[in-house]
């Protein structure tokens, strides 16, 4: 069994024209009910040997069913070339007005189709209904609708006459509905995939503003102009800081983050009186990572660089 969607899909994938798809899927879904479930590819017709979505009889449509296979590089059993041949036009005797008619199916060759039916699947029954088309279309010399109001004129029929066949009008507009929904569904997203797509393009579209030659881009940190959050302040020789309570400040600050988080997580909260009389000769060590040119950040009102993910750790010891 099929949904209404995935016929449809199937149906696209095969070639089918959106004008044609609409005006088979009631066709289809009528045919191959089954108490009243719709696109049962295991349906069979009572009164004639007629299987799957399109009905397709085994004695009347040998053609269609031998093209099938032969997309799939199936050979019936048995098969002779002179049945290819008239499989492959729908017609015999073209040339030699005297050939014999062998496109009936043989015994054997009609019991593997019959079985084979049992499990194809939705793909295979999609492409035996164009197959279908195609034969009525080559023995005929049909129009590719013609050839489905000549396959399904009594389903039609029923349609048309509403005040004979309640039931069967009833039941295509349901499928008609489903359809309609399924195909305004897909519009509205293509048209937000139209409108990401144009909204992407408008994007990548915005032009550069160019590099002006007399003005090349800074060559090492010594050239980069980054902003003083004060003024400067003495260094002190010993220690590489300035002569104030900047390191101190940025600890404070630090432990105070931390404690914020490790009190949240029900943990407990560091000391920071303990880690500034222990460790404060640690942070200023010049040749810690701390100073690396590298990850440094500054904190407001501070001239102090530091690696924030080194103290983070260091805290955490």
């Amino acid at each position: 069994m099929a949904t209404t969607k995935e016929v449809i899909i199937a149906l696209q994938e095969e070639g089918f024209t959106e004008d044609m798809i609409k005006t088979l899927m009631p066709i289809l879904a009528y045919e191959s009910r089954v108490d009243g479930v719709p696109y049962v590819l295991t349906a069979l017709d009572s009164k004639s040997p007629s299987y799957g979505l399109g009905q397709a009889n085994v004695d009347t449509m040998e053609p269609a069913y031998w093209m099938t296979f032969h997309e799939y590089n199936i050979d019936l059993p048995g098969q002779t070339e002179q049945q290819v041949k008239q499989w492959k036009s729908g017609k015999y005797g073209t040339t030699d007005p005297d050939e014999e008619d062998v496109r009936d199916f043989t015994p054997e060759q009609r019991k593997y189709v019959i079985d084979y039916m049992q499990t194809a699947d939705l793909e295979f029954h999609v492409k035996l209904l164009k197959n279908m088309i195609l034969q009525k279309e080559n023995e005929s010399d049909m129009e590719p609708m013609e050839a489905v109001q000549d396959l399904y004129k009594l389903t039609i029929a029923k349609f048309n006459l509403p005040d004979k066949h309640p039931e069967s009008a009833a039941f295509k507009s349901k499928i008609e509905a489903e359809v309609e929904e399924i195909y305004i569904e897909g519009e509205q997203q293509q048209n937000k995939l139209n409108e990401d797509a144009k909204l992407f393009r408008s994007v990548e579209q915005q032009p550069i503003p160019p590099r002006t030659i007399d003005t090349p881009p800074p060559t090492n940190q010594s050239e980069l102009k980054v902003p003083d959050s004060g003024p400067s302040e003495p260094i002190n020789p010993e220690t590489g800081f300035p002569d104030n309570n900047t390191p101190k400040q940025v600890l404070q600050m630090l432990v105070a983050a931390i404690n914020d988080k490790r009190k949240k997580k029900g943990m407990t909260e560091l000391d920071q009186k303990n880690i500034l009389e222990k460790k404060f000769g640690n942070l200023v060590d010049r040749d810690n990572q701390f100073f690396e040119e590298s990850q440094k950040i500054r904190f407001p009102n501070s001239s102090l660089p530091v690696n924030i993910e080194d103290v983070l750790d260091f805290l955490e010891d």
